[in-house]
């Protein structure tokens, strides 16, 4: 924009100056010729706009004759800018120059000075990079000042400088007393009006201090910006700021007007030093004539600690006064100043912190870990996690917070509560992740998100916007819980490639709330390969809304499990002493706080800042707080206060102050939700940008919201929403929820991705059941895609009842509504199922059934699906029941379409798998036989594919996994029909299938080349299952080839596969390889202790898993020569009879002669003849 002409209704005439954070123009108005200075802050992304909006919009709400007036502002281009007034007169750095230039030419000095222009004094960026964290650790280094000889304090003109800060810090009382901050305080930005007053300007660094005692809001704050010159240490550290980092800088530019150099110079990196680890030269030392009264002001401003400053501008001008001051009278009256109270330091929980300081040590040296934060709501979790993030960023680590919101709730006594969208808590990683591959290039976009990418940007937008995506071809379906299993892969995939660049802190804050993918995710991480990821992940969670989900991670192997108590009164009294700058508040009264509060630090900042809000608590002429009714502190006097007497008391009273316009912007604000757009709320109450900016002002002001890093607003604590809620009446409650969705519905852009819960909640709540339900019911189905089971089950739920209550009033399209509530009722059966809730599933199939008129395939179906419940259940007889009901209803009314088909051909195939599992053949063959003509004349791939597996089955069931020809021609044949239905999933399986045929039809290479591409195409989909299935029974095959090496990593990453996903069947045969990888190396103890481990997985099943001659063959072996024959024969037992693998008939027969002879009572028969079987075995490769 340095090339523009014109900015707004200004023209700009010339350059004033530039620096790192915009460009200062001349400029004039183009219809009043008004001279102005229009300042243009550099272009930032879009989410920081709304920000910078709201500061210039409270920088230009300040009316002080000390700060520069903003005459107008807006954007240019998407740039923001504002003008200021033109002022005329010179800065403080040209006094300072002009007083000492003639002492430092006359005057040697101790080292050289850097040069003004381009040294310290200039505002800088300092970037948390590990030549920063040296700074931070390191204390040697840092220089001292260099000083004229003999010169007199602010050469000689002690009483004009003093009375010029003087009014500079009355000046610094009114803005912190409106809750901003400059951050960028020096000689250049104190103006000298021509009339000898000073102004304050220059606020492109100035912050907002308000919103600093609530609950706290984690951000990542990566870069320290000011002059290093004036930057206290908490500002070079990047942390949180408040009115004592002026202060400081306050002192910073007294020491240079009293002894003619700012407290540290050098190099930026030796001044940076100086002001986190060197002590400054007192001025006393090297200037003879400084009162001690103002040399103890300095050090004092100067302290590192901000709690061992002066606390307040207001002190530090009384000091001055005090010192001998002449201040020159302000030309206009001056505005009240506003009582204000700090943020505390993080206090108490020492031992949690080191606890946690000490886990920081581990990403960074590659292992991964994961801290459970519990407490009771305002015990300081979000401010424990905030000090966690302090700590990583100056380890160099990236940290990425995400934060799970409270749901749209309904009712308490309602099952179907909706929690925030699905993995929504992990969008802002997934937008970091986003940012990093746009400033990269499209390398860096491939190496993190890899095979990944068309997935991920399902579940994130982020992502799918990145170049590219969108082109992608879909991940194909699989059943849901392999597919929840590839997105959590995927995204840990993401993160451990991210990490890889620099170690990571991932926060998750309030995980009570979070929806069921963000825990699954948290779970699946916690067993798969955290402990190997750069990652120390963080969760905080209330401990008194603590769940089952959380009960289960906190039990993990990696997790460490803390929990912040009550404070001690030791540390209510150092919570207090910073937030009130008190540094010994009376015992008394900190006992009554520490009893009022219990210990809860959101309770102590309340109470504090209700009682400065009601003037209970006030500082007289000495800046000193004190109690206003009698000047103590004394907890008596507080007893009898008409102060409220809990935190719901204390917000209320707060709420009280408010005036109409802002509670009612509270109201609305509370309805939408714990964070919420301010464009939102501006159309639901129709008031204009400056309106709503002042009612925003004023709500931070009191400490009711904050703004976030991306531009929204939130309330600084959930339970100030709940309280403004629970005000609303009814009827104020529906309206407003009303509004609420026209205005969601209005802002939605054409090709926005529409939140059809938070809509359809709204207009529930509204009682517009006709405009929830179908978008509850979009939201549902959306929910359903995406694997998020409970969240479409609790969807779909809500949009039933809305239905329910449209058809109670009789209203007109009653067949819409019919139509509706049979495909939720249908849905809701099918979360069910996937919930393993049987029961409500086939409940809520007979829901649907009922709104069943002539939808025949829809009841067949139906049917279907509840025998498939049955099934599941192992209720076999009630499955035939249901799937024979199905079959009469097709055949009640026949039909040639080939809907009515595919459910036929489905019926039979499924009634095939419940003979399977109760092995009848007959009853297999019998449906075969049926099911056989239409296959081949009218089944489509799908169906031929599904009959070749059953045929497949027949044959195992039947010969006992012993393998015919027949066999393998059935694999090859449903391998063919999987391949003309081009469906990744199908071909995966099928290879599998025909692979497992020639593994036990001892056609072993070929077998391995089929489970090798088994394997393949289940990684290339994400199988995750899949891939466990095809890798045990590749490592089998290892095993039978004698291969050692290869059955030994094959058993190890089977472990890793199968062990997370609890494919317990699977992991028994890693554990049995194992037991034989070690009886071939001679390991006795390895033996028993592998099949020790496969006995156990296997017992854990809820079917008999039938091979497991893979540990009998070895245990065998192994007991032989001690074991009773009891026990040997319960191992031939096993080996011999059904439902095990039908072993060689080399082997089976002698097991077959073993059990008669042990019938026979020969013993000693019983052990040759089972060595003969152990031979045999080890012949063919078993052993």
């Amino acid at each position: 924009m340095q090339d523009a002409t014109v900015i707004g209704p200004y023209n700009l005439t010339g350059i004033l100056g530039s620096g790192a954070m915009g460009v200062i123009y001349s400029a004039s108005h183009a219809r009043t010729g008004q001279v102005a200075a229009v300042k243009t802050v550099l272009k930032q992304e879009a989410s920081k706009l709304s920000q910078i909006r709201r500061e210039i919009h409270a920088l230009a709400s300040l009316d002080h004759p000390g700060i520069v007036k903003i005459l107008d502002y807006g954007e240019s281009n998407s740039q923001p800018w504002y003008a200021m007034e033109w002022l005329e007169g010179s800065t403080l750095r040209d006094l300072i120059h002009t007083r000492w230039g003639e002492h430092k030419r006359r005057s040697k000095t101790r080292r050289q000075h850097f040069s003004i222009d381009e040294g310290p004094e200039s505002t800088v960026n300092l970037t948390m990079d590990p030549l920063l964290d040296d700074l931070l650790d390191d204390p040697t280094d840092g220089q001292n000042t260099p000083f004229p000889v003999g010169a007199k304090a602010a050469a000689g003109q002690l009483i004009e400088s003093l009375s010029l800060i003087q009014r500079v810090c009355e000046t610094l009382s009114f803005l912190h007393g409106e809750g901003l901050v400059h951050r960028d305080l020096k000689p250049d930005n104190i103006f000298i009006r021509k009339d000898g007053l000073p102004v304050l300007v220059d606020f492109g660094l100035a912050a907002d201090a308000r919103g600093t005692i609530g609950r706290e809001q984690i951000t990542a704050m990566h870069r320290a910006a000011g002059s290093p010159a004036y930057m206290p240490p908490e500002q070079i550290r990047g942390e949180m700021l408040d009115a004592r980092c002026d202060l400081y800088a306050i002192g910073c530019v007294l020491y240079n007007l009293v002894t003619g150099s700012p407290p540290f110079t050098g190099s930026e990196k030796q001044v940076t030093k100086g002001h986190l680890w060197r002590a400054p030269v007192p001025p006393t030392s090297v200037i003879s004539d400084v009162p001690q009264g103002l040399n103890k002001l300095i050090m004092d401003l100067l302290a590192k600690d901000p709690d061992e400053r002066m606390g307040y501008a207001e002190n530090v001008a009384m000091v001055l006064e005090s010192v001998g001051t002449n201040p020159l009278p302000w030309n206009l009256p001056l505005p009240k100043v506003r009582a204000y109270i700090y943020r505390s330091a993080f206090v108490g929980h020492k031992e949690l912190m080191r606890a946690t300081r000490d886990r920081l040590t581990d990403p960074l040296e590659g292992r991964g870990r994961c801290i459970m934060v519990a407490g009771e709501s305002g015990a300081g979790k979000t401010r424990f996690a905030l000090e966690t993030a302090s700590l990583a960023l100056r380890r160099s680590m990236t940290v990425i917070t995400g934060e799970c919101l409270p749901g749209g709730r309904g009712d308490d006594d309602r099952d179907d509560h909706v929690h925030s969208a699905p993995l929504q808590p992990l969008r802002s990683f997934t937008e970091m992740v986003a940012d990093y591959c746009i400033e990269h290039g499209r390398e860096a976009q491939d190496e993190i998100l890899g095979e990944h990418a068309a997935l991920l940007g399902i579940h994130f937008p982020a992502i799918a916007k990145l170049p590219g995506i969108r082109d992608l071809p879909p991940p194909p379906p699989l059943p849901v819980d392999a597919a929840r299993t590839r997105i959590f892969r995927a995204m840990r995939d993401c993160l451990n490639g991210f990490a890889a660049i620099q170690p990571i802190l991932l926060i998750l804050d309030d995980l009570q709330w979070a929806d069921e993918l963000t825990l699954g995710f948290v779970n699946f991480i916690l067993d798969n390969a955290l402990e190997n990821m750069p990652i120390l992940l963080l969760c905080t969670f209330r401990s008194e809304e603590r769940t089952e989900e959380i009960d289960q991670l906190t039990g993990g192997a990696l997790v460490s499990n803390l929990e912040l108590t009550q404070l001690s009164v030791d540390e209510v009294q150092q919570m207090t002493s910073g937030m009130l700058a008190l540094q010994q508040p009376p015992s008394e009264f900190i006992r009554f706080l520490a009893q009022r509060s219990s210990g809860n630090p959101f309770f102590i900042a309340e109470y504090l800042r209700c009682a400065v809000a009601a003037k209970v608590l006030v500082r007289d002429s000495y800046g000193r707080w004190t109690c206003a009714e009698n000047g103590s502190l004394d907890s008596a006097v507080f007893e009898k206060l008409p102060l409220p007497q809990s935190l719901k008391q204390l917000i209320e009273l707060r709420l009280s102050k408010l005036s109409r316009a802002a509670r009612r912007l509270v109201d609305t604000a509370a309805l939408v939700g714990r964070v919420f757009d301010l464009s939102l709320i501006q159309q639901v109450e129709w008031i204009t940008e400056d309106k709503i900016l002042d009612l925003v002002e004023e709500l931070i002001r009191r400490q009711i919201l904050e703004q976030s890093e991306d531009g929204r607003y939130r309330f600084l604590h959930d339970k100030i929403r709940e309280i403004a809620e629970s005000y609303l009446r009814d009827d104020e409650k529906s309206q407003l929820h009303g509004k609420i969705a026209i205005a969601f519905e209005n802002a939605q852009s054409p090709d926005a991705d529409i939140d059809h819960a938070r809509l359809g909640r709204h207009w529930a709540l509204a009682g517009e059941p006709e405009r929830a339900a179908p978008h509850l019911g979009k939201a549902a189905h959306h929910a359903a895609s995406i694997h998020a089971v409970s969240e479409a089950a609790n969807l779909a739920r809500a949009a039933l009842r809305e239905i329910r209550a449209i058809r109670a009033r009789n209203l007109e399209n009653e067949e819409r509504w019919r139509r509706e509530a049979l495909g939720l009722y249908e849905l809701l059966g099918d979360m069910h199922a996937l919930q393993a809730d049987y029961a409500k599933s086939r409940m809520a199939f007979a829901a649907a059934d009922n709104e069943i008129r002539d939808e025949i395939i829809t009841r067949t179906r139906l049917a279907r699906k509840s025998g498939k419940t049955w099934e599941k259940e192992h209720k076999h007889e009630q499955a035939l029941e249901s799937y024979s009901q199905a079959e009469d209803v097709l055949e009640d009314n026949p039909d040639d379409s080939l809907e009515w088909r595919h459910e036929w051909i489905q019926i039979k195939l499924d009634r095939i798998w419940v003979f399977y599992w109760l092995a009848q053949v007959r009853d297999i063959e019998a449906e075969l036989n049926e099911v056989r003509p239409f296959v081949e004349t009218v089944g489509l791939p799908e169906h031929k594919y599904h009959y070749f597996m059953s045929l497949v089955n027949r044959n195992h069931r039947l010969h006992r996994y012993q393998v015919p020809d027949e066999t393998l021609d059935y694999a090859r044949q449903m391998l063919a029909a999987a391949e003309e239905s081009n469906g990744p999933v199908e071909i995966a399986f099928a290879h599998f299938v025909y692979g497992f045929a020639l593994l036990f039809a001892d056609k072993l290479e070929r077998a391995e080349a089929e489970l090798f591409e088994a394997r393949q195409a289940c990684q290339r989909i994400g199988d995750v299952s899949g891939d466990a299935r095809a890798a045990a029974y590749l490592t089998i095959l290892y095993r039978r080839q004698g291969r050692i090496a290869e059955t030994e990593a094959g058993a190890r990453e089977l472990l890793k596969i199968a062990q997370p996903q609890k494919m317990m069947d699977y992991v028994g045969v890693a554990y049995a390889s194992l037991g034989w990888v070690a009886w071939k190396k001679g390991d006795g103890p390895g033996i028993t202790q592998n099949n020790q481990m496969a006995w156990q997985a296997w017992r854990d099943l809820s079917f008999p898993h039938p091979f497991q001659w893979t540990a009998a063959f070895t245990e065998l072996r192994l007991s032989l020569g001690w074991a009773s024959t009891d026990k040997l024969m319960e191992i031939v037992h096993l080996l011999h009879n059904p439902p095990q693998m039908q072993l060689p008939d080399s082997i089976n027969s002698v097991l077959a002669e073993t059990i008669a002879a042990h019938g026979r009572g020969e013993q000693q028969d019983i052990r040759n003849l089972i060595e003969q079987a152990l031979r045999a075995a080890e012949d063919l490769h078993y052993l």
